[in-house]
């Protein structure tokens, strides 16, 4: 939609690379976040939340853990991530998320 951003590599199979791995992030690692979050959503069998919550915190490390591989060799990644963490702009916002989900679990 917005080219001119340049959010993408302009080379075709860096391009087709990195929406591979939007894709996988959206598929592999996305889902599990929303189970962890809310269980109750995805069995309603009594007393099944923690084991969804066990299981998806199971797999959503293991997919990290692939992730780390592949990003093991870009050691910026993480000091950005820190630089970014200090940001009052990420602190809003971050604080703006926790005070959203701790609205939809009083209203669960």
């Amino acid at each position: 939609t917005f080219p001119d951003a340049k959010l993408l590599p302009a080379d075709p199979w860096q391009e087709l690379q990195a929406l591979s791995l939007h894709s996988w992030c959206s598929g592999g690692i996305h889902p599990h976040l929303g189970r962890i979050n809310s269980p109750e959503k995805f069995c309603d069998t009594p007393d099944s939340a923690a084991g969804i919550v066990r299981m998806s915190t199971e797999h959503l490390n293991e997919n990290f853990a692939i992730a780390d591989d592949m990003l093991s060799a870009y050691r910026n990644v993480l000091a950005h991530f820190e630089r970014m963490q200090k940001r009052p702009s990420v602190q809003k916002v971050l604080a703006f998320e926790k005070d959203v989900q701790a609205q939809f679990a009083k209203a669960a």
